[in-house]
């Protein structure tokens, strides 16, 4: 920096001053920029993977909804009782399939675990429309009795296993959004350490010209 001690004051105090402009320039910058990623990070994970998660979650109850309205069907004696579960039960499944295609329309990477949702789901879906069959061609004790014991034995068990199904895609994506916080957090920490050090650099350069 020898050469420096041959200029003038103000040519010195001018090239600090562009030396800490064009280092203040390229840290903010560079910081503009890892914070777009952060909030893209940050929407992606809220608009998305959370939004995914309850989507499954809430799938969760309307199977428990369904089967628990198969249930009621069997004890349902009157015609118009059994019309108007026949109608929620109906809205139970329309509901589980549409949050089904939202979770895989936000999660198309998670297309594998949900369709194996879906297998299981459409299965025992179409089982438990063979006892509510059952139920309404029933004419004495001994159909209904048939038809709980079809319940039992096929229908129940199905959305058993199709509950624990979606545990495991609900914990998978829990896991997934996990994943992708710590690498948004590490990010931008990251940035932030950078930046500063961007600045400390500038600052350095800069005294060092002044010397």
């Amino acid at each position: 920096m020898a050469w420096l001690n041959n200029l003038k004051i103000v040519w010195k105090v001018a090239i600090i001053v562009a030396t800490l402009g064009m280092v203040s320039f390229i840290s903010i910058g560079f910081a503009a920029v890892r914070m777009s990623r952060a909030d893209d990070g940050y929407s992606n994970l809220v608009n998305r993977v959370d939004a995914a998660t309850v989507a499954v979650a809430r799938g969760s109850r309307d199977v428990e909804s369904f089967v628990s309205l198969v249930y009621q069907l069997v004890t349902e004696t009157s015609a118009e009782g059994s019309s108007r579960l026949l109608a929620r039960n109906t809205e139970e499944k329309k509901m589980y399939e549409a949050r089904y295609a939202e979770a895989l329309r936000l999660m198309p990477e998670k297309a594998k675990e949900l369709d194996r949702l879906h297998v299981k789901a459409q299965g025992m879906f179409d089982v438990c429309a063979q006892v509510v069959q059952a139920v309404a061609s029933a004419d004495t004790s001994d159909d209904t009795a048939k038809a709980v014991e079809l319940l039992k034995s096929q229908c129940a068990p199905l959305a058993a296993a199709v509950l624990d199904e979606q545990t495991r895609v609900v914990d998978d994506l829990v896991a997934y959004a996990k994943t992708a916080a710590i690498n948004v957090s590490a990010e931008t920490r990251s940035g932030i350490h950078l930046a500063v050090a961007l600045v400390t650099l500038g600052l350095a350069l800069s005294l060092a010209g002044a010397m």
